[in-house]
């Protein structure tokens, strides 16, 4: 059974001032099974330009099951992109969360909820 890839769009305002501390997380997960998923993550302004931010973390939620976050190792694949590997042991609806850091005192969570193998 071929993977399917899911798109998640995750607003995020730190309340800072700088240029990069108000967009859109965009996190693509693939398969969205049970076991090992592709993750990338990337940030854009509100002109859906790329942007830097000097911290980004992304990490997942089983509520149901108590389990989590998981915290997914990121590695920079050019400005304001990013990608790794996140494991996800159990089906069932994780909260995926992205915590943006756009300066040194403004930081912000961003979640949405993503249903695997169901």
């Amino acid at each position: 059974m071929p993977g399917r890839t899911q798109e998640l769009k995750l607003p995020y305002d730190t309340g800072g001032r700088t240029p990069n501390a108000k967009g859109t997380a965009v996190v693509t997960v693939n398969p969205v099974g049970t076991g090992p998923n592709a993750v990338t993550l990337k940030l854009t302004d509100a002109a859906g330009q790329p942007v830097e931010v000097p911290e980004v973390q992304l990490a997942f939620t089983l509520p149901d099951r108590d389990l989590g976050p998981l915290p997914t190792t990121l590695e920079a694949q050019g400005t304001g992109s990013w990608s790794g590997t996140a494991q996800l042991p159990l089906a069932g609806v994780w909260v995926v969360s992205v915590t943006v850091r756009s300066s040194d005192i403004d930081q912000v969570t961003a979640t949405q909820q993503l249903k695997v193998g169901q």
